[in-house]
């Protein structure tokens, strides 16, 4: 009886680590369509107001600041494509590891990049947060 109660509690838990990482799958793919749409009321939701965004060469963007970044009228991500993307769950926190291929344009050049990034997504009153953005490899 003992057994069959910890068989039911591991799956139970287990499915709600499985749903939760869907869920911080799904925030991250709302992250990057939500780039190329900017759509800021959406990334106001999506990143955490102490999110911090650690780019390829080292500088480093608040929230406010990225967001920003991303209203610029001369700034336009066409496409930002995820792809080999895993989530490690952790409780309340989902560490997430991916490669973005973009396409943006500004001032009327276009650009082709890719990147190797992690991810960290925290639950906060009932919702998957981005607490933080590392590019760990750029190449163009």
């Amino acid at each position: 009886m003992k057994f069959l109660s910890f068989v039911t509690v591991f799956l139970h838990v287990s499915c709600l680590a499985q749903q939760s990482g869907a869920d911080v799958l799904a925030a991250n793919a709302q992250i990057d369509a939500g780039v190329v749409k900017k759509d800021i009321a959406a990334l106001e939701k999506l990143y955490a107001d102490d999110f911090v965004f650690t780019h390829g060469g080292g500088f480093v963007d608040s929230k406010s600041s990225w967001i920003k970044n991303i209203q610029q009228p001369e700034l336009q991500f066409k496409s930002r494509i995820q792809d080999s993307t895993k989530v490690e769950m952790h409780g309340d926190v989902g560490i997430l590891f991916g490669r973005l291929d973009i396409v943006r344009e500004q001032n009327q050049q276009t650009s082709r990049y890719g990147l190797w990034y992690v991810r960290v997504f925290v639950r906060r009153d009932n919702r998957w947060q981005c607490i933080s953005h590392r590019t760990t490899k750029e190449w163009h």
